[in-house]
């Protein structure tokens, strides 16, 4: 069976389902000997219209186009069935191919499903214990991912699934310090065997020490950057090996930061980790674009978070909501959107090397 879920007509035409049609069974279903030129007329082609069609029982009539002569409508699809194939069924149908056609009203929420649907798809959020990622994890889940929580306090992840109301079989926690790669090598195989596949890595991992930048002691830098890069470093490098190695597709969201692309005070080594990181994924982008990864990053702006809550004090909040248009500081699920767009095989399918901004409008102000 050949389904079109959903018709595009030119501005002021009414949709398909408001289409009458007389002296057809029901539901509306054709099939050979009845052809195209049943119930439409002949192809025809226009400088205006591109190629296109009149239905002949309709009332008052209706004009079908492929908008061939308007690139931006032909961009438009009936859930996954783009413009030429479904002229290419036409022509079939005309042509005596045997089919059979079921036309279907639109669906909004079945189209919206198709296109940011993970059921099934199973998601490692490094860093999920914490305010943000966790929100993050929280998103995924409810899109119908399987879910893993990956940290040093185990507590803090079942407050998560406590709140959720979720199940071991939908999502669970792995121990482990992101900044040893012996332990990070351990979380694949564990998902793997809980779940039986592994398809989006969300690196979320962050310390922020709000020293000066002239008593930032060695250790503190070391720290830094070990937690906010060399963590990423790691794990990309395991999650790639694994996916390639087995020729699988997958997406990587590295968690970027407003001090990757705006020099921030008081957050002098967080900024250059976090610069570094945005490099490392437009990097990892072009290498891996062949093998079907998607590398991203998700440059959220002011959140407060228990990593940031120490460098927020009054003044400060007064620059940050007089520099950011919307006035306000982020809601943590507001970077559920941006998560499921990046993670999504298919609305995300042609994104990658992206910083992706969730900011209020911070990065846009100036004078």
């Amino acid at each position: 069976m050949f389904s079109l879920p959903e018709f595009f007509f030119p501005p002021g035409r009414r949709l398909l389902k408001s289409l009458r049609l007389e002296n057809l069974p029901k539901p509306i279903t054709w099939t050979k000997p009845r052809r195209l030129a049943d119930f439409a007329g002949p192809l025809e082609t226009s400088p205006s219209r591109g190629l296109f069609c009149k239905f002949k029982r309709s009332d008052p009539p209706l004009w079908l186009y492929s908008f061939r002569a308007n690139m931006e409508r032909t961009r438009r699809t009936a859930s996954g069935l783009t413009y030429l194939e479904f002229w290419d069924f036409l022509e079939r149908l005309q042509g005596g191919a045997n089919e059979e056609v079921e036309l279907k009203e639109h669906n909004a929420s079945k189209f919206l499903k198709g296109l940011f649907d993970l059921e099934d798809k199973v998601a490692v959020v490094v860093g999920g214990t914490g305010v943000l990622c966790g929100a993050m994890a929280w998103g995924l889940w409810r899109a119908g991912c399987r879910v893993v929580l990956v940290g040093r306090h185990q507590d803090k992840a079942e407050a998560h699934f406590k709140e959720w109301e979720t199940s071991p079989d939908e999502a669970r926690f792995f121990k482990a310090d992101a900044t040893e790669r012996d332990q990070v090598a351990k979380i694949i195989p564990a998902v793997t065997k809980w779940f039986g596949r592994l398809d989006i890595w969300i690196n979320g991992v962050a310390i922020n020490p709000p020293s000066p930048y002239l008593e930032i002691p060695d250790e503190e830098f070391e720290a830094i950057l070990d937690t906010n890069l060399k963590a990423v470093h790691i794990a990309c490098q395991a999650i790639g090996k694994h996916w390639i190695d087995r020729g699988q597709r997958g997406s990587i969201i590295n968690m970027s930061s407003m001090a990757a692309i705006r020099p921030l005070s008081r957050v002098f080594v967080y900024s250059l980790s976090k610069s570094a990181l945005w490099n490392l994924t437009q990097n990892l982008a072009r290498e891996w674009a062949d093998y079907g990864i998607r590398v991203n990053s998700l440059c959220p702006g002011f959140f407060p978070a228990e990593q940031n809550r120490r460098v927020l004090d009054k003044s400060r909040v007064r620059a940050i909501l007089g520099h950011t248009p919307m006035k306000r500081f982020g809601e943590p699920e507001e970077l559920i959107g941006a998560t499921l767009l990046l993670a999504s095989e298919k609305a995300g399918s042609f994104i990658t090397g992206s910083n992706l901004i969730v900011d209020g409008g911070f990065s846009v102000t100036s004078i």
